[in-house]
């Protein structure tokens, strides 16, 4: 709720400077289409160095500056290349078709790829990447607005037409589609290689701290549905209770359990198991074989 008033604050401000200003003298000449392709180029150029124009940012994870990112360099490049052609053209039809194509494509990698809108505790949007994207959202509209009717197109229908699009952003893809499919898929590996790990295991143990290893010794090792047991080591006893929340750091997928340790499998296959289990001070890590009756 927060997240729109912000916006209707945001839109409300930028919508009465076009209003007041398109009653000026100097509007014609400040606001053709080629001037305000070139704003929003170096506007989009600026918000690419500063991480604006895509970011990953989602939940309690503010990711660092996404700049040298496939992503960012992919879906940022393609809008800046579609501004740059539709800048360089002297054809009108030409301009106001590739205006409308990257227009489209933005507002598709807006709602598809963009984080920052469910960041923090609260789950809120990042107040920059809103005001960012709503402003450019609204200059891109009235770029092909000028360049459809020249002068004299309804500022309100484009007002409209963008609270529209970043209400729609913020209420229904403040987690980005990708990210919930990319999610979904972790989960079905993560739950697909689980199925391996079920049995008992024989194998090393090493045990050690975050930086260096200290012992190495034979265990036993039980694993269910939901809990691991070990045998044969002092350090971890009784069952371990399980929760999998899916892959991280390059592992199949990740547990996390009650008391703070958390099993990250690296390798699985039918026969042989390797992980890592570790909290804030230790770390053992298994190479195990399955054991077959």
């Amino acid at each position: 709720m927060l997240d729109l008033l912000v916006l209707l604050f945001l839109l409300s401000i930028l919508h009465g400077f076009f209003l007041i200003y398109s009653t000026s003298n100097q509007y014609e000449a400040w606001f053709d289409s080629k001037r305000m392709l070139f704003l929003l180029l170096l506007w989009s150029i600026f918000g690419l160095l500063l991480g604006l124009e895509q970011t990953s940012a989602w939940g309690c994870v503010i990711s660092p500056l996404d700049l040298f990112t496939t992503k960012n360099i992919l879906l940022s490049g393609i809008s800046i290349g579609f501004l740059f052609l539709a800048f360089q053209t002297k054809n009108v039809g030409r301009q106001i078709f590739l205006g409308i194509a990257e227009c489209l494509f933005w507002v598709g990698k807006l709602l598809l790829f963009k984080g920052g809108y469910a960041v923090g505790i609260t789950a809120s949007a990042d107040l920059f990447v809103l005001g960012y994207d709503t402003l450019s959202l609204y200059t891109r509209l009235f770029v092909i607005g000028l360049g459809v009717q020249k002068q004299g197109f309804s500022l309100w229908k484009i007002a409209a037409a963008v609270q529209v699009v970043m209400a729609v952003k913020v209420i229904f893809f403040a987690t980005p589609a990708t990210l919930v499919y990319e999610h979904r898929w972790e989960m079905e590996k993560a739950e697909e290689a689980h199925r391996f790990l079920l049995g008992d295991w024989k194998g090393d143990m090493i045990e050690g701290n975050k930086i260096t290893e200290c012992s190495k010794s034979e265990v036993l090792i039980s694993i269910n549905e939901k809990s691991v047991s070990f045998t044969g080591t002092d350090e971890l006893r009784g069952e371990y209770q399980l929760i999998l929340y899916g892959a991280e750091d390059g592992s199949l997928l990740s547990f996390e359990s009650f008391d703070h340790h958390t099993l990250m499998v690296k390798y699985i296959s039918v026969d042989s198991l390797a992980f890592v289990l570790s909290d804030r001070e230790q770390r053992f890590q298994f190479s195990l074989d399955r054991i077959i009756e």
